[in-house]
């Protein structure tokens, strides 16, 4: 180790202090994987996974390490060069399908030690020392400042990695490309990674003449891939949905009428089209003739069929309760006699008056029943389980009806 490597080392050490932490478990270590047994109440730094993070925010733990038997952490060992080694840019996310570089959460680091201002005074001007990345095209570090965040953005959402290619060799790489036509190279340069480069990332990276070329190439490359697109006369195009299933389409530019099959604007397509659509109209006509022509008598009939059936449904209401068993519910009419009535359906007992269900035959009412006085019970101490929902509420019924009801002593 150089004097300028011992000068950055000490400063990363003293930094690295305002990170130690008691640990009461074994430690693993998230570098040698070595799990180690130190003593209790031993102090080891968390500065790997409370002050770093990689550029897509991934945190160096996941929940499930976080919360295992073991501490994970750096042991003594590689503690001594590891925030060194991060500052330098040389540690990769523990996080699975990520290649982006851990860096340095400076926000973290100032809340940490925003105390000590020598130290982070220091820590900070060593970051700014290291802010860099190697153009894998031209060869040299490029030097960058603020948010590695955004500094190391690649040129897709969809890369697992950081920016390895400057923007002064992007430029060439992307207006090579587009004046050749050759829209299928506008990839990300990484040979590991190949993705599809974006339109704004296109724009940020070319001039605006080249990205109007761009966009008319691009424009013409989807029309052609796309089965659904035509031309219209009027220099305006569109996509057809329907295809060939309704070929009509109509220019939303000047109106005009084509056939998608033809592309023409007069075929026999588009006439047999007319044809079913005068055919359409003709039989849509004949059907509001004939309802008009229905006779008064008709609907009249009609009207008295439904009213009949309604005042059937009312009557049915007003003289039958439906049996308070939840699995039954049961419609069922009585007409005087006894108050004690078994479903013939699910065979359940229960006071006809207050609905109250007799489990093992034995009489039982709800308090203020007409007739059943000697056994009584409320409804808010009552066990309803196995009663339907709204047991005791049947709409419509004629409460008159069971003035004609009565029972045993023995039942009451």
């Amino acid at each position: 180790m150089d004097g300028e490597d011992f000068e950055a080392w000490t400063i990363c050490w003293r930094a690295n202090l305002w990170f130690h932490q008691t640990i009461s478990k074994p430690l693993r270590c998230v570098e040698c994987d070595e799990t180690f047994t130190y003593p209790q109440d031993s102090h080891h730094s968390r500065f790997w996974v409370r002050a770093t993070r990689c550029s897509a925010g991934h945190r160096q733990a996941t929940t499930a390490e976080a919360h295992g038997e073991t501490d994970m952490g750096v042991c003594s060992t590689c503690d001594q060069s590891y925030v060194l080694e991060v500052v330098k840019g040389k540690k990769e996310c523990r996080r699975e399908g990520c290649r982006r570089v851990v860096s340095v959460n400076e926000a973290e680091i100032k809340r940490a030690i925003g105390s000590d201002d020598e130290t982070l005074q220091s820590f900070l001007a060593l970051l700014k020392k290291y802010k860099s990345y190697e153009c894998e095209i031209h060869g040299d570090v490029v030097q960058y400042e603020g948010n590695p965040n955004q500094a190391l953005k690649p040129p897709t959402a969809e890369c697992d990695h950081d920016r390895k290619v400057c923007d002064d060799c992007l430029k060439p790489m992307f207006e090579t490309a587009i004046r050749g036509g050759n829209l299928e190279a506008l990839l990300c340069p990484d040979p590991e990674c190949k993705k599809a480069v974006p339109a704004e990332t296109i724009r940020a990276n070319v001039s605006a003449d080249v990205f109007k070329m761009y966009s008319r190439k691009l424009s013409q490359k989807s029309f052609g891939e796309n089965t659904k697109f035509r031309w219209c006369s009027c220099g305006n195009g569109q996509k057809h949905s329907s295809g060939e299933t309704n070929p009509e389409w109509i220019c939303l530019s000047c109106k005009k009428r084509h056939c998608f099959i033809c592309r023409d604007a007069n075929c026999d397509h588009l006439r047999e089209i007319d044809a079913q659509k005068e055919r359409n109209r003709s039989v849509m006509k004949q059907a509001a003739s004939q309802y008009f022509k229905q006779s008064k008598e008709e609907r009249e009939k009609q009207k008295q069929l439904r009213d009949a059936e309604a005042a059937d449904k009312r009557e049915q209401a007003r003289t039958s309760k439906k049996c308070p068993n939840a699995t039954c519910k049961a419609p069922i009419q009585k007409d005087g006699g006894c108050a004690h009535m078994t479903c013939k359906k699910c065979r359940t007992d229960f006071c006809w008056c207050c609905k109250v269900i007799w489990r093992n035959n034995v009489p039982l009412h709800l308090s203020g029943c007409p007739v059943g006085t000697r056994r009584t019970i409320s409804k808010a101490n009552l066990d309803t389980s196995g009663y339907g929902p709204d047991w005791d509420n049947d709409e419509g019924y004629d409460a008159s009806l069971d003035g004609r009801l009565w029972l045993v002593a023995d039942h009451q």
